[in-house]
């Protein structure tokens, strides 16, 4: 099923149900698995979306709108919904039984294209994350806001 173009709506009750600084209990989680329904494993924060979908690990990089969201979120703003689509492309690889690196290298290939030149990379290594815990934290300097302190 290609989901990048589906349009993902982080509806009010998604957000009501969100957890602060928690992806495993995030808006976002809630609303990709109202979407996609068959997603398993949905993994939300500020670097990474990630999710299973048919023995496929999908994972994208956050839309800077999402980022936005989450930051304002986890720092207590309250927030509107809004919606968002998954762009540029995914890391696809496969689930099953690990195997060795050489029988990785060996399984990445491309598979079809994003507005016909980016190809999704299926295999290989996935991209890497910056911690294994489910807590964010609020406070990056890239996204502070003109005029706030910090």
């Amino acid at each position: 099923m290609p989901t990048k173009r589906l349009e993902i709506s982080v509806t009010a009750e998604h957000i009501e149900e969100g957890v602060r600084k928690s992806s495993s209990h995030c808006m976002t989680k809630e609303a990709i698995k109202s979407a996609i329904p068959d997603a398993t494993r949905i993994s939300v924060d500020i670097q990474t979306i990630r999710y299973t979908l048919y023995g496929r690990r999908y994972t994208y990089l956050t839309p800077r709108s999402v980022q936005e969201a989450i930051i304002d979120w986890d720092g207590g703003i309250l927030i509107e919904p809004f919606n968002f689509r998954f762009t540029g492309r995914a890391h696809i690889r496969e689930v099953g039984p690990r195997i060795d690196e050489n029988a990785k290298r060996r399984l990445v290939r491309r598979e079809g294209t994003n507005k016909g030149h980016i190809p999704n990379v299926v295999g290989g290594r996935p991209i890497p994350l910056s911690s294994f815990s489910t807590r964010r934290e609020f406070g990056l300097r890239a996204f502070r806001r003109p005029g706030s302190q910090g």
